[in-house]
């Protein structure tokens, strides 16, 4: 995410909750917190978070307000792939321009599924949308790095 949208966007969080004061080490964990969003998911989250929230969010209420339910879209991303193979009459038949518009998470679970023709064939609709959902989810919500910066050391109060 870049740095004056991150900066701009909490600023007006900041401001739009009593003018809460954000320290330094609530900045830099906010901002490892929401790592792997991008800019307008996070001003999304922003918005949402001045509209609806009443007290400040915590960085999980940002992720969610950002990402929404990553379940559900999913399983819309499954959906969407099934009909398109549909519409060629099965994978067999699928071109390439298919696959090459479909997104990143929805191409991280058709790979993790076992390709277009094991969604296609697959009778387990439950465990296909188990992997398909968290190859998805893992492609939408990267795991940020720990940064090395140590502000205090924890239990000892400086």
């Amino acid at each position: 995410m870049d740095a004056n949208v991150f900066a701009n966007g909490m600023a007006r969080l900041a401001a739009a909750h009593a003018g809460r004061h954000l320290d330094e080490t609530v900045i830099e964990t906010y901002r490892w917190g929401l790592a792997g969003i991008s800019d307008v998911d996070f001003l999304r989250a922003i918005e949402r978070a001045i509209r609806e929230t009443t007290f400040f969010p915590s960085v999980g209420e940002l992720r969610t307000l950002a990402v929404g339910d990553v379940k559900a879209r999913a399983a819309a991303s499954l959906r969407s792939v099934r009909a398109v193979m549909g519409s060629y009459s099965g994978p067999r038949f699928t071109p390439r321009s298919a696959w090459d518009g479909f997104d990143a998470p929805t191409r991280a679970g058709i790979s993790a599924a076992g390709g277009l023709a094991a969604i296609w064939e697959s009778t387990d609709q439950f465990a296909l949308e188990r992997v398909f959902g968290e190859a998805y989810s893992g492609a939408v919500t990267p795991q940020p790095a720990l940064s090395a910066k140590v502000v205090g050391r924890i239990g000892t109060g400086t």
